[in-house]
């Protein structure tokens, strides 16, 4: 998607891995956890996760808007979420389906890149 967390340049993480690191320690520590933990402290968790949700949106929103506003000619994912049309119907999709797609990419690769380190495969 042509756009850099840079990770690997400051000492903090960006906002949207901080979130995405929240979101999916509590969404996989929840499954797990007893019945009287999830009724006690759900409520500040939740909250958590509602936050973290609306970070990862929020920045996925933004991410949009640039590209949109600096359009390249790029054979990149993003591009295609923006300007690809479904063949049927020729409509292209709302910017809150391409968010939403963005996020689901970037979490399921740091879910991919998470097993292949705990594996190997």
């Amino acid at each position: 998607m042509d756009y850099r967390f840079n990770s690997f340049y400051s000492e903090k993480m960006h906002p949207f891995v901080e979130a995405m690191n929240g979101f999916l320690g509590y969404s996989g520590k929840r499954a797990q956890l007893p019945a009287l933990y999830t009724k006690l402290f759900r409520a500040s968790e939740e909250a958590k996760l509602k936050e973290d949700s609306a970070t990862m949106t929020r920045i996925g929103q933004e991410i949009i808007m640039s590209r949109r506003q600096n359009p390249v000619e790029k054979p990149d994912m993003l591009n295609t979420l923006l300007y690809g049309k479904d063949p049927k119907t020729r409509e292209a999709m709302r910017d809150e389906l391409i968010t939403a797609n963005m996020i689901n990419f970037l979490v399921a690769g740091k879910q991919l890149k998470n097993t292949w380190l705990e594996t190997g495969d």
